[in-house]
């Protein structure tokens, strides 16, 4: 399969480490044998403050004159992150390490960056299947702006939020909960905090945000599974991140179909349907673990 499940080799740069000890590399950092739910919180109010104290003054002025704050608000969830590994007594640097993976099976990465690719041929396919002209002759151009958009995503627009979902957020949930409840938890998290920009750029409509959350969500879901199944990688979390952002490119209807408001929402109602599809999927095939393999560890690097 794709997907097969491998006992952990290594860091991708440094020691060897086991199974048992790959969670305390991403969460034991957190310093303490279960983090509790006050600290979850914490985290997401601390994301919540430093995200939205940049973004809200640019959404109440001119968005096209603070577009840095923009940027740097995506920074939100990572710093977060990095506070709470030192508040919780741990190195960030030591954090960093354990949680960014990068040797792993090639059939990861081709599933993080296949995914939303074939997400997008789904929508293409029913979008040609209702009578949208779909201009093939604009893929190659389509590809390369997935490319361009992927490596932007994946360094400053987008892909580096998943240190703080992935790198904190969900080992600590996780260690309390099972994985398939703290990724829907994640998720409505990852959701709720994008609002502002949602708002900004003129998607905050009732019909947008309700393919909006469902899609989030149950990419969350996704998300939460290829990286319990990749060493709790946040690498392949930002791969499938970026080609998820990057994927609209691939998205090739001709003429003005690409500007029509009832091709833009069965598209819209298409990813929806297909994501939360795949999610669905994975649950009934792997359960509520959603691939986790070992138990987490506590502080102590013992299976709890």
């Amino acid at each position: 399969m794709l997907l097969v499940d491998e006992a952990p080799s290594g860091w991708g740069v440094g020691d060897d480490v086991t199974a048992a000890e790959v969670p305390e590399a991403v969460g034991g950092p957190l310093a303490r044998p279960h983090p509790s739910f006050g600290r979850a919180a914490a985290f997401v109010l601390l994301t919540f403050a430093l995200s939205w104290v940049l973004w809200v003054p640019v959404l109440l002025a001119d968005p096209d004159a603070g577009q840095w704050m923009l940027v740097l608000g995506g920074f939100g969830p990572a710093l977060a992150a990095a506070v709470m590994v030192r508040v919780g007594g741990g190195d960030v640097w030591s954090w960093l390490r354990g949680i960014a993976v990068f040797r792993l099976p090639a059939s990861r990465y081709v599933a993080a960056v296949g995914l939303p690719v074939v997400v997008v041929a789904v929508q293409v396919a029913v979008a040609a299947a209702t009578g949208t002209p779909v201009a093939l002759g604009d893929l190659p151009l389509g590809v390369l702006e997935f490319v361009a958009v992927f490596v932007i995503v994946a360094l400053v627009g987008g892909g580096q939020e998943e240190f703080g979902w992935r790198g904190w957020l969900q080992p600590a949930l996780q260690q309390r909960t099972s994985p398939l409840v703290a990724a829907v938890a994640v998720g409505v998290v990852w959701a709720v905090w994008h609002a502002p920009l949602l708002w900004l750029y003129g998607a905050y409509e009732p019909i947008v945000v309700s393919f909006y959350v469902p899609t989030t969500v149950a990419l969350s879901v996704v998300i939460a599974f290829l990286w319990n199944r990749s060493r709790r990688s946040v690498i392949i979390a930002i791969v499938l991140h970026a080609s998820f952002n990057a994927s609209t490119g691939l998205f090739v209807v001709g003429g003005q179909a690409a500007t029509d408001p009832e091709v833009l929402f069965i598209a819209q109602g298409v990813l929806a349907a297909t994501w939360v599809a795949t999610a669905i999927v994975l649950v009934v095939r792997h359960g509520d673990q959603l691939g986790r393999s070992a138990p987490d560890a506590s502080a102590d690097g013992q299976p709890s």
